[in-house]
């Protein structure tokens, strides 16, 4: 059986002169020929002008909170 629960790193985007790289959860377990499995957000890492911060995924907040931290 194969198990596999881990943080990783999605591909960084360019979009306004900053770089967001998305941060997600990924979970499977393959138990013989079939499996199941599936990806959570949990936020994303933001690199502008030098600086790096992170910004975790909260669903109490829509992606208008999103929009606010990256036009603030």
């Amino acid at each position: 059986m194969i198990v596999e629960d881990a943080v990783r790193l999605g591909s960084p985007l360019e979009v306004g002169g900053r770089r967001l790289t998305p941060v997600v959860r990924v979970r499977y377990t393959v138990p013989g020929m079939a499996g199941f499995g599936s990806v959570e957000p949990l936020g994303f890492v933001l690199e502008e002008a030098g600086e790096t911060s992170y910004y975790s995924f909260d669903p109490l907040r829509g992606w208008g909170w999103v929009r606010a931290r990256l036009e603030g």
